[in-house]
Order: C-alpha cells, then structure tokens, then sequence
C-alpha cells in the first residue's frame, strides 16, 4: 500500500544547513510531508537531508524534534494491516533518539510503536554500521487511515541519524469496484507544453483518475486501497511505480483535464480509471489509453531534390538536397501501401535494406535517418515502382517537418543466366550445352560460373543445370547474385581433381548473396588464401549481410590448415538452411564443417544434417567452431542433426567465444581426442 524507500526522491531537494539552504524546498515530494520547528536555525553541523537513498539528520537541537511523515494511506480494504520501519545511528549516543508513531482515522493522536525505548519514552536505536532496527506493529482491523511519523531528535554533538524503508503492508479484502470503463478519450488545445485530455465516459464508478505517462516509460496501474494526490502539472502528482503521474482525480464532472509541464514535441501516453472512492478500488480489468505528442517547432525548410541513380533489380542510390533541420528521414514504401508520416516525438531506427527498419504504419519502412544526404537502398524487387519520401527534422525534440520530398522510381528487371555442361543429360534449365561464346539463354547457356558472373549484374539470377563442373576455383564474388542448382546430387561443383592444395571455390564479398540446390566438392586449401582465414569451399567476408545458403550439400572438402567447409568472418550475417542435406563429410584430415571467425557474426544453422566432419590433431570443433569472438557474435542452430564429427575436442561444436543458442537439435555419436591431445566434449566443448 505505502513505500518510501527513497531512492525516487530528487536529492537535495529537501536539505537545509549543511548545503547552506534557508527554506526547504519539497518540489517532487508527494509522498511525505516534514513537521516539527523545521525553519529553525541551521549550521552546517546542524542538517537534514534526503541522502544516499535514505533520510538522514545531524544534530536536530535548532528544532527540538525533526517530524517526518508519510502520506495518508487508505486500508479500509485491509486487515492485518503492518507498519514497519528501519531506523540507524552511526555511533550510539544517548542524546540521539528515533521514535516512531502511527496515527489512524486522522485523529490527532499518536500511538508510538517499535522496541529499544529509554524510560523517557524515546527510541534509541542501536550504533553501529548501516544495519539497524527494524520497528513495527501489526495496528488493530477497522481503521480507514493510517499515517507514520518518524521523529528525529539530536543535541550539539550527537550522531547522525537515517531511516529508510518505511512501509504499510496488509492483507486486500475484496472491494467493490465498477464493472466499466471510462471511453472516448481525445486531445484538443495542442502546445508545446500542454494539452488537454477529454473522455466521453466515466465508467460506473463515482471517481476517476487520470495517469499520466512520457511514452517509453512502462505503465503502472494504480493499487486500490490505496488514494492518490493528483497535479495538472506533470510530475507533481502522485507517482505511481517510476514516471506515472496522477493528473487528475475528480468525479468526472468535467470529463477533461489541461495537464502543464509538459516538454515539446514528446510523446506521452494516458490512462484512464474508474474507480469507488468508498475504498478507493479501482477497476483495472478495463480502461481507457491514449497518446499524444505535444507541439514544436519544427525546421522551415523541407528537403529538395530529390534523385534516383545506379538503379538496379535489387538496388538504387538516393540522395537530396537538405532541409534546414539537424537531420533528415527517408521512408521508403512499395507503390500501392497507403502513405504514413512519422510521428511527432518519435525517433526511428533505420536500415537501408527495405523492410528492415522500423515500419510507419503499413509498408513504410524507415530506410535512412541521420546527417547525411545520400545512402545505396537494397533489398528491393525487380520490375517495382517503390515511392520514396524525404524529410528534414530536428533532435531534442524529435520535430519533423511533415511536408517531405517524395517521388517515385522503378527498379530494373532482373535478368536471368544459364550455364550447362557439355551434356544435356537430366538438365531441367536449358536446352542445349554450355559455352561461353553464348549469350546466357536457357537455349544458348554458358559453360562457366565465370563468365555468367561477368555477364551478369546485382539481382540477377544464374541457373546452374545438371551437371559436373571442375577446376571452378579461387572466385571472388562482388555482386548480389542468386546462384540455382538442379539438386544436390544433379548439380556437382567438384574440384577433387584438381590436385592442388591451394583451391576454394568462392570468397562472398557481397551483400544477399543466395547459393541453392547443388553439391561443392573436393576442395582442398591450406588457409592461406585471401583473406587469409578462408573456407576449403566457401568464405564470407567484408561484412557481407544477408547471405543464404540453401540446401547445399558441402562433401569431402578438406585439407591442411584445420579450415572447415564454410567460414565466416567478422560482421557477416548467413543462413545455412539444410534441408536435411549434409553439411560436409570428412575426405582427408583437418577439414570440419562450419567456422564463426570474428566479432560481429550472426550465423543461423537451420535444419542441417552436420556429419561426418574430422579434425586432426589439435583442431577442435569438428561440427562448428565459434572463436576469435565477443559476445556481438551469435550463432544459432535449430532443427539440427549433429553426428559422427570427430575433433581434438569438441568433437560436434566447439565454443571459444561469442553467443550459442541451441534449439531442437540432436548432437549424437560425436568424437573427441586423438593421439596426444587433450580431451573436451565429445559432443560439445564451451
């Protein structure tokens, strides 16, 4: 019901004498009031103060006696009712007292409670450190009200003095509260620092309470038994949990409240409560929220200019002219999804990948937001118009000008590329075999990866039809391409004959890279490769996002060095989805399966068969190895089998760094240790 611990109330705001006040300012104090001769003479050897989450005193003798109290307390629902308090000298002296009382029903009259009294009546509370005594009294069933006061008394010299903790615990007996709601809540007389709330409902109760909120802050609904003291200024009501502040508490006769104080262009969120004020219970299965920003000012000149270029299937670079605010906000939308500006007061998270920033509304995706007047926007579609709309804003308050820059482009159409062997056996694609002195066509493809790279551009598609293909070695990738197989035992990219120990297949650079349905195979490396920690098959770096492997089968792959199949290094993002194809299976030594090498990696294992992988020596992590990391790394793997991997330890996954999270997987007959290593985790080392 009651909780003063002190560690909400504003410091300094109640001192006097030490910090050389004349009057005691109780701004932001709701939940306590001070009495005795409080505007007495103070020194600075004579003072009280809220400090270091407590109430403290030193020599009150200017005053006599030094009254705290604390706010009405309604326990009219409430048996059992308990008051307690803790109370502490720094040192024990017998001219320094701390006494305790309570008062029930707004008597006048009060009933000291707690042990350690003198025969004058006084508490003393033991010396010593910060531990203390704990007063308090269980008071009798009946009363209304209840308040504590807390008395500090000192002569010159004496000790100084805290309490803190003070609490009004009891048993709830059921009270009666409405059975609706207040409605209709809305806002009118807008400024920078005000507004006004109105409802058209009061609920059936014969009270209600108004709370009030800065958006951000989570919402505490009021306890019943328990009355408030309301303040149309924010923030000088009553608190409720931390930055919950009662606005209004009246019969709803008015059905408004102007609430003040307020701080322009914020945000800020309503609650409100019908309630019976009989004993005070409030009904909290239902009642009404809203939100409203305040006014501001916002910058007087829009954005200019805007401009399209490097247009592409999946890409375009944006930029514009500046309006006169700090910064500037580009919302991007697909043609057709309705148009939604942001709202006054919020701030955004931008990503320049579409769909991946915040949404405003319904398909408005926050794509930019920052000082500059230019970013490259990918993720996009082919062939689709996207309409793109600039403002100019400022910070502190988040004050947008909502007459933005808007126009509109089209993506380009992807294009698609075909590659075949010198076969036509099972193909699916084309029609005919590759080479490269074609066009690229299903009916005239090409014979290598390499020239379809070369034809190709960002967003375009390559087919890869049945086949086996060599010697496809030692690629670097720059462009956001989608590679399709035919099917992982259809479509072979093998490089076992190669008989080099030098080999990979492709190093990603690139952004949404996507590689599907096709087996890499018999690559050896010994890592030394660029970029110099590399994957016997496939490398990721440069901070490529996005990329997709998919159902790709990664077999005999190995070679000197302990490198496995796949690497990817720092700030990449990759998901390897299975589909219940291998992931690798051993062909010589050192090989492995999977490796997260850097700091800010996220890598998604999706049902993935990881089998058959081996390690010699000293190299752990047979399955997976996650090292070189902070905790900005995480690798998480899901609906996965983990068998038969063999390493020094860790014979499945081996974590040396970063963030693991395993979700219904089986790890199984996994292996650790061989001759004269140490031994950790068959199955997992962490």
């Amino acid at each position: 019901m009651y909780s003063e611990d002190f560690d909400d109330s504003p410091v300094a705001l109640d001192h006097k004498g030490y910090y050389q006040t004349t009057t005691i300012n109780m701004t932001g104090v709701t939940s306590f009031t001070l009495g005795g001769s409080i505007n007495g003479s103070y020194t600075t050897d004579d003072w009280f103060a809220v400090n270091n989450s407590r109430f403290e005193s030193k020599d009150c003798d200017p005053i006599s006696t030094l009254d705290w109290i604390s706010s009405s307390v309604n326990i009219s629902s409430y048996t059992s009712v308990t008051l307690s308090a803790d109370i502490v000298l720094l040192t024990s002296y017998s001219e320094m007292y701390v006494t305790a009382y309570y008062e029930v029903d707004g008597s006048g009259t009060w009933v000291q409670f707690g042990t350690n009294s003198d025969a004058s009546g006084k508490t003393i509370a033991n010396g010593g450190s910060w531990t203390g005594d704990n007063l308090s009294v269980t008071i009798p069933n009946g009363s209304s009200s209840v308040k504590i006061k807390i008395s500090h008394y000192g002569t010159n010299g004496s000790s100084n003095a805290y309490h803190d903790n003070v609490l009004i615990e009891g048993t709830g007996s059921s009270c009666t509260e409405p059975t609706t709601a207040p409605s209709g809540i809305s806002f009118s007389s807008i400024t920078t620092s005000s507004m006004t709330v109105n409802w058209t409902g009061n609920g059936d109760g014969d009270m209600v309470l108004v709370v009030a909120k800065e958006s951000g802050a989570t919402l505490t609904e009021p306890t019943s038994g328990t009355s408030y003291t309301a303040n149309t200024v924010f923030g000088s009501g009553t608190q409720i949990g931390t930055g919950n502040y009662v606005v209004y508490d009246a019969d709803g006769t008015t059905q408004s409240v102007t609430v003040t104080g307020l701080s322009s262009g914020t945000t800020y969120d309503y609650a409100i409560y019908a309630y019976n004020s009989t004993d005070d219970c409030y009904y909290l299965a239902d009642y009404e929220t809203g939100s409203q920003a305040t006014a501001c000012t916002p910058p007087g000149t829009s954005p200019t200019s805007l401009a399209f270029s490097s247009v592409g299937s999946n890409s375009m670079d944006i930029s514009w002219t500046a309006g006169s605010g700090t910064n500037s906000l580009v919302v991007v939308k697909e043609s057709g999804a309705t148009h939604t500006d942001p709202s006054i007061g919020v701030s955004y998270s931008a990503s320049s990948t579409f769909g991946s920033g915040d949404e405003i509304g319904t398909g408005n995706y926050v794509c930019y937001s920052g000082t500059g007047t230019s970013f490259t926007l990918t993720g996009l579609t082919g062939s689709t118009t996207y309409n793109v709309s600039v403002y100019t804003f400022n910070t502190s308050p988040t004050c947008y000008n909502l007459t933005e820059d808007y126009d509109s482009q089209q993506t380009l159409a992807f294009n698609t590329f075909y590659i075949n062997d010198n076969s036509t056996s099972n193909d699916i694609y084309t029609s005919a075999v590759g080479s490269d002195s074609n066009t690229g066509g299903d009916s005239d493809p090409f014979l290598t990866i390499s020239t379809a790279i070369s034809a190709a551009s960002d967003g375009d598609v390559i087919y890869i039809d049945a086949g086996t293909y060599n010697n496809w070695e030692n690629i670097t990738l720059s462009k956001e391409l989608t590679f399709n197989g035919a099917g992982t035992e259809l479509t072979l990219i093998d490089d076992e004959f190669a008989g080099a120990s030098t080999n990979y297949f492709m190093y990603v650079t690139a952004d949404n890279v996507v590689f599907r349905d096709m087996t890499i195979q018999g690559y050896e490396n010994n890592g030394s490769q660029t970029p110099g920690t590399s994957g016997q098959a496939l490398t990721i770096g440069a901070g490529a996002s996005g990329v997709l492997i998919e159902d790709v089968k990664l077999s005999g792959n190995g070679a000197s060095g302990g490198n496995p199949s796949i690497v990817v290094l720092a700030n990449c993002s990759v998901t390897i989805r299975g589909g219940g194809s291998l992931c690798n299976t051993w062909h010589t030594a050192y090989a492995g399966g999977i490796e997260a090498n850097g700091n800010g990696i996220t890598l998604n294992i999706e049902d993935c068969v990881v089998a058959y992988n081996y390690k010699y020596n000293s190299y752990d992590g047979g399955g997976l190895l996650i090292q070189n990391s902070n905790a900005t790394t995480t690798v998480n793997i899901s609906d996965s089998y983990l068998y038969s991997n063999d390493a020094s330890d860790g014979g499945a996954i081996s974590q040396r760094s970063g963030v693991l999270n395993v979700t219904d997987c089986i790890i199984d007959s996994n292996v650790a240790g061989q001759t004269s290593t140490s031994v950790y985790g068959g199955a997992v080392r962490m």
